[in-house]
């Protein structure tokens, strides 16, 4: 799975909560499924189901190429990641990624311990080129795993503030890189999906390598000066937490976009 799969699932496949007053001591349950496009021809859905009790949150989900894709060049993926809830920040415990496509096949399991990768397994393992930046132990501490990477949280008094909602950096290990996900709020608009209606914020992504990528990759420097990248956040039931509603992110082939047909929370 190359790093624009992987920038693609820490967007597309993830909708996760933090602890919020309506959620605290009983349990929220989001089920959403997202429509995925490529160059404006549907390719496939993104399904996923996020649990909080108390302070704990898992996970769990799957990306499938349609048919017709999935004769040419179809890709499967599967995703887990759980964990502990610390005041808005989610500490992650574990995370599992299994994807298969026509070309190759591959998993990727994370272990955590205080918000620090404990050990990390990857196959295929990746090959090391001249010209990949060195990862060393500083670069997987206080990290995210790329199913646990979103954490939309705001204090109550500013639940409609696309601001806050938005303005934050995610740091992302993804078991052989570690990149930075930096949102900025660009706009407001209204929505709505099987579960969902209201208001929505879009927020602008950049693309912040860091360590375990090839400096000179073509995709890489592409996508380090994207700037044609962008999530959907709506709110979670009456929670002061947001979930991915939508996506939109440009590759040097085509443009990806994602949205909600369902978001319901019970």
């Amino acid at each position: 799975m190359n790093h624009i799969a992987k920038i693609l699932l820490a967007i597309g496949c993830v909708v996760l909560l933090a602890p919020g007053p309506a959620v605290a001591n009983g349990k929220t349950v989001l089920k959403s499924a997202l429509d995925v496009s490529f160059a404006g021809l549907p390719v496939g859905t993104l399904s996923h189901t996020y649990a909080v009790s108390g302070r704990n949150y898992s996970v769990s989900g799957s990306m499938k190429s349609n048919r017709l894709v999935s004769m040419i060049a179809g890709t499967r993926a599967n995703y887990s990641s759980s964990g502990r809830i610390n005041g808005t920040k989610l500490v992650p415990a574990s995370q599992s990624l299994k994807y298969k496509s026509s070309r190759k096949k591959g998993a990727i399991t994370l272990a955590f311990a205080s918000g620090n990768v404990r050990s990390a397994s990857v196959s295929p393992k990746k090959k090391t080129k001249k010209d990949t930046v060195p990862l060393d132990a500083s670069h997987k501490r206080g990290v995210l795993d790329p199913v646990s990477a979103l954490v939309f949280a705001v204090e109550e008094s500013e639940i409609g503030n696309g601001r806050k909602i938005c303005n934050r950096t995610l740091p992302v290990f993804d078991g052989t890189s570690r990149y930075n996900l930096k949102m900025s709020f660009a706009s407001a608009a209204t929505a709505t999906a099987k579960g969902f209606k209201g208001d929505v914020f879009i927020c602008n992504v950049r693309y912040q390598p860091i360590a375990g990528h090839r400096a000179n990759r073509k995709n890489t420097n592409y996508m380090k000066g994207n700037r044609n990248m962008q999530i959907t956040m709506a709110r979670i039931g009456s929670t002061n937490t947001y979930g991915l509603f939508g996506f939109r992110v440009k590759t040097r082939n085509g443009t990806a976009v994602g949205r909600a047909r369902t978001f319901a929370t019970k």
